[in-house]
């Protein structure tokens, strides 16, 4: 919640990052990943992309007086994209967080505790999707935060980028941004650490990576959890 004490390494990770330092893994990452001139530079202000902090999103708001862009992306795209990572699935930690279930889950504490006995995968990451989305379309409702779905931002990424930049009220030159698919191949595409990727592609690829049971599976879930709406099939 915000205001609350932190724990001194999320404190210390955090205000590194809101300064623009990096580890030395994040400076080989961004040689690896093609953007290492720009880790080098002097900002006024810096982008920190952290899918596994959104739900202490309000705390970071508070504490760095951050500007806070929720992306969300169809419950398949999801569970197919970290299911591979090897991401821990565990809901259990989550039920741990009193205030967290009294604040968004107490019609859904009971299920949550159902869900987090399953060992299906698919479950487990329709769950987790569940979660987090729950957290950011409440948060979202209650402040007015942005709110972006990734299918969009894939779709056309230069209207998508320039619109994003006026509704923050940064200045950007989206002329440099490139819309040139040059260097993407069928491993670039597949790498989960390239940005060598077909936007347009990336989307929908979830279709040809899961079955039809699975896609059940996860938006089955999703449904119970009264999010379905989002997705319509």
């Amino acid at each position: 919640r915000p205001g609350a004490p932190a724990p001194s390494l999320v404190q210390l990770s955090g205000g590194q990052a809101f300064r623009g330092k990096q580890t030395p893994k994040q400076l080989l990452r961004s040689v690896y990943r093609g953007y290492w001139r720009s880790s080098f530079g002097r900002y006024d202000k810096v982008l920190v992309k952290d899918p596994t902090a959104v739900l202490m999103a309000d705390w970071i708001e508070h504490e760095y007086s951050a500007q806070i862009v929720s992306i969300i992306r169809h419950p398949c795209g999801f569970a197919s994209s970290i299911l591979p990572l090897g991401w821990d699935l565990s809901l259990k930690r989550f039920l741990r967080q009193k205030h967290l279930v009294q604040d968004y889950f107490k019609e859904y504490e009971n299920l949550l505790v159902r869900v987090s006995k399953v060992s299906d995968p698919w479950v487990k990451a329709g769950a987790l999707w569940s979660v987090i989305n729950t957290v950011v379309l409440q948060r979202h409702k209650s402040n007015g935060r942005i709110i972006c779905k990734y299918e969009d931002l894939c779709e056309n990424p230069l209207s998508a980028m320039k619109e994003l930049t006026q509704m923050l009220k940064l200045e950007s030159d989206i002329s440099k941004i490139s819309d040139s698919r040059e260097g993407v191949t069928s491993s670039t595409a597949n790498d989960a650490g390239s940005t060598a990727r077909d936007s347009q592609q990336m989307a929908s690829i979830w279709m040809s990576r899961m079955t039809d049971q699975q896609i059940n599976t996860v938006m089955g879930v999703v449904s119970e959890f009264g999010l379905a709406r989002y997705y319509p099939e």
